[in-house]
């Protein structure tokens, strides 16, 4: 793999986790859907999450936005985008992904 191919399926992985964290599979999980709801119907366009709980789910997560806070907010602000189009909510029209260069 060439150095560009790396960095692309590192930033998917971020994604990958940041999603896991706001949406989680798990039912025992804390899911940051009710709360993503919430600020859909408030207008609103920010997500406040807890850096404690980002480090209970997943130590690397939470090292990552500490170190290279860039790299991983663009990938929770993806990530959020993905799982905002993927609760369904009658008459939303759907969030745009970033354009891809």
């Amino acid at each position: 793999m060439d150095g560009l191919q790396l960095r692309d399926e590192a930033v998917r992985d971020r994604i990958r986790l940041a999603e896991e964290f706001l949406d989680p599979e798990d039912p025992r999980a804390r899911s940051y859907r009710a709360d993503i709801i919430l600020m859909l119907n408030r207008g609103m366009r920010r997500l406040t999450v807890n850096l404690d709980e980002i480090r209970s789910h997943n130590r690397e997560l939470a090292d990552g936005l500490l170190r290279t806070p860039f790299d991983f907010s663009q990938a929770f602000d993806q990530a959020l985008k993905n799982v905002v189009n993927a609760i369904p909510i009658p008459n939303r029209p759907p969030i745009e992904a970033p354009e891809e260069a």
